[in-house]
């Protein structure tokens, strides 16, 4: 026969569930809400059906809090090397953006993701990537999108009024002596 567990907490306890139910982190939440319920008398398989989680979920959410209390239901600590990207970098690689590359000394006025991972490479000391500044890019809400090439600014404009005549007046010429005959229609019989 299984162990007996006896789930019922104190006033204390269902107080500090009820607080930590209200909390932003949905995780914790769900974990507090788990832990109550089990208060309040429903099995753990119930549970777990109710809250879509295993039954070893329902059991290390009680666990958790029987031996931490409420800050048992956070999320713990994760294995796994931390990230390299700071916050401190995240702030560097924005204010990189907004300023222009001449301006840094360099010959260049567009940023792409080798120079910027290079400048900040320089700048903070902490080699990333390519796909984890991307990464970090989009978490930032960056989009690259290709520079359009205009040469506007170098073009006579008394000459290029001249040439949108010209153009003009071929297009007129053209609708006048183009033919009825298309790719994709049948020519006229007769």
């Amino acid at each position: 026969m299984p162990k007996q567990h006896n789930y019922t907490r104190t006033e204390e306890e269902v107080a500090q569930l009820h607080h930590a139910m209200r909390n932003a982190d949905s995780r914790m939440a769900r974990r507090a809400q788990i832990v109550y319920q089990l208060h309040l008398g429903y099995s753990p398989r119930e549970i777990a059906i109710l809250q879509n989680v295993s039954v070893a979920t329902v059991y290390n959410s009680f666990k958790r809090f029987a031996t931490q209390g409420t800050s048992g239901l956070g999320d713990q600590n994760r294995c796994g090397r931390p990230r390299k990207a700071t916050p401190d970098y995240a702030t560097l690689l924005e204010a990189t953006l907004e300023q222009d590359p001449q301006s840094l000394g360099y010959a260049f006025t567009v940023w792409t993701l080798p120079r910027l991972r290079t400048y900040l490479k320089e700048q903070t000391g902490i080699d990333l990537s390519v796909r984890s500044l991307h990464r970090l890019l989009t978490q930032l809400e960056y989009g690259y999108h290709r520079p359009k090439r205009d040469l506007g600014h170098q073009h006579d404009p008394v000459l290029r009024d001249l040439v949108h005549d010209a153009l003009d007046e071929v297009k007129k010429e053209r609708h006048r002596l183009s033919s009825s005959y298309s790719l994709w229609t049948k020519p006229p019989s007769g």
